[in-house]
């Protein structure tokens, strides 16, 4: 995801998103999951926080 999202200049290596996630999917206001990802940050698809 990192690569398409530098690819399409959204995003730079090195800068801070925030993955929103809920469940049950497709309800507005059901967010219940937030994570902040370094962009380039993962190793093999692997983010720091799941090493």
């Amino acid at each position: 995801v990192d690569a398409i999202l530098i690819e399409e200049n959204r995003v730079t290596k090195g800068e801070a998103i925030m993955i929103v996630a809920g469940s049950p999917p497709g309800i507005p206001g059901s967010t219940n999951a937030m994570r902040v990802h370094i962009i380039g940050d993962a190793v093999g698809g692997v983010a720091p926080a799941y090493r």
